[in-house]
């Protein structure tokens, strides 16, 4: 059951990057810490990010930014 999180609730509204946070959530991550449920700008769809790695600055889209850049034939 995924329960609220109070520490993260700030960051619901923001934009960070391609990124903007929906929610913050708890039990979607792997390792059961808080999650963002992020809409992304660029491709248009819904994700779960590190509520953690935004609020550090690290994560600006869902990950498609990264496929976009990458070389052609790798």
């Amino acid at each position: 059951m995924r329960k609220k999180s109070t520490r993260y609730n700030y960051l619901i509204g923001t934009q960070y990057g391609h990124i903007k946070v929906l929610d913050i959530v708890y039990g979607v991550m792997k390792n059961r810490h808080a999650a963002a449920k992020v809409f992304c700008d660029a491709c248009g769809k819904e994700a779960f990010i590190s509520a953690s790695t935004l609020e550090q600055g690290k994560s600006k889209s869902c990950g498609c930014i990264q496929y976009q850049n990458r070389p052609k034939g790798k």
